[in-house]
């Protein structure tokens, strides 16, 4: 959680900025934030050091890894590895229909968006950094076991 509340931290930064040139990587590093923040839930709540690494060479490369929607996915319907019989299910909490639709709000923001050169308004930065924060704190409250 460390890197994604740098991330966040230095996306409100950018985004209340009087620097039109940099909302465009405000939102690129909210995002980054919120992905950072479902990746956390997902390890931390995977108890197996094993299965964690199996997870992020699994289900946190590649395009996957980095879509919003998928993280949201694979915390909705758990996580499976291994082959046939050997099938291990890892079960997370399903986010909230709140956070289901911040998610859905960030994850409009491909990850290969980055890569462009785009010119986005101080209020496009703003939301972003706002909903992310609302990501940030459903993560942050299952971490600590403030589950509601």
């Amino acid at each position: 959680m460390a890197v994604a509340k740098q991330r966040l931290g230095t996306a409100k930064f950018l985004a209340e900025s009087n620097n039109k040139s940099v909302y465009h990587d405000a939102i690129n590093l909210a995002v980054f934030a919120a992905e950072c923040a479902l990746k956390a839930v997902i390890l931390i709540q995977t108890a197996d050091q094993e299965t964690r690494e199996d997870i992020e060479q699994t289900y946190f490369r590649g395009d996957q890894g980095h879509d919003l929607e998928d993280l949201r996915a694979l915390l909705a319907k758990g996580v499976t590895l291994g082959e046939a019989d050997n099938k291990l299910v890892v079960t997370h909490p399903v986010p909230t229909s709140a956070v289901k639709d911040e998610i859905a709000i960030l994850a409009d923001w491909h990850y290969q968006s980055r890569y462009q050169a785009l010119r986005k308004s101080q209020n496009d930065a703003r939301r972003h950094v706002r909903t992310a924060e609302l990501v940030m704190r459903w993560s942050e409250e299952r971490l600590h076991g403030h589950v509601s």
